[in-house]
Parts: structure tokens; sequence; C-alpha cells
């Protein structure tokens, strides 16, 4: 479990849900400074963890549902 959400929740959503919003920031013409840089990854790395638990979660409770549907 641990593994998976750090490495699916933590590096892989929340480091690339960072790095769309900020893009998305910059595209927009706002002004992103290292700080918005370092808040955008530390905040969705942060979610990344809860993210990663809740899929890991239901995985496992929609792999039990269909182990006792057999």
């Amino acid at each position: 479990m641990l593994r998976f959400v750090v490495v699916r929740g933590v590096l892989a959503w929340g480091i690339g849900t960072a790095v769309i919003f900020t893009a998305i920031q910059f595209l927009q013409h706002h002004e992103v400074g290292a700080l918005d840089v370092a808040r955008n990854i530390g905040t969705f790395m942060i979610a990344g963890i809860f993210w990663g638990f809740s899929v890991w979660w239901l995985r496992g409770r929609k792999q039990r549902k269909s182990r006792n549907d057999l």
C-alpha cells in the first residue's frame, strides 16, 4: 500500500498535476515565481497522499466485491 501511495499518488499524480497547474497559471499570464512552483508541488504532493490512498482503497474494495460475486 505505501509503495502504491508514494509512487502513484505522490510522485505520479501529485507532481504531474502540479506541473500542469503551474503551466496553466503561466499560460494565463500570471506571474509564476519559484515560491509559487514550490507551493504548487508541495500542495499537490500532499493531496497525492489522499488521492493514492483513495484509489488503493477503492481498487481493493472492487477486487473484494468481484471475488464475492463468484
